[in-house]
């Protein structure tokens, strides 16, 4: 079965969009910040392309990386 490629028709590399995703939901930047460390990385992106990748591309990553994280504290439910 084939994947499917959610960053077709893209101006970006396929690897820009989700490091820029990542980086803005995982670390408590601005969109502005996040284009900035691009920036410095030699490549030029607009902060509204960031905010339309988080918005286009956020829910679904969040999707796929879920099932895969661990949990982080020893809290247990008792019933």
């Amino acid at each position: 079965m084939p994947q499917s490629k959610p960053f077709k028709w893209r101006w970006y590399e396929p690897e820009i969009i989700p490091l820029c995703v990542c980086w803005y939901l995982a670390y408590p930047l601005s969109y502005r910040q996040v284009v900035e460390m691009v920036n410095e990385r030699g490549l030029n992106v607009h902060h509204t392309s960031v905010f339309c990748w988080v918005q286009r591309y956020g829910l679904e990553l969040d999707k796929r990386c879920r099932p895969h994280l661990r949990s982080t504290n020893n809290f247990r439910v008792v019933a």
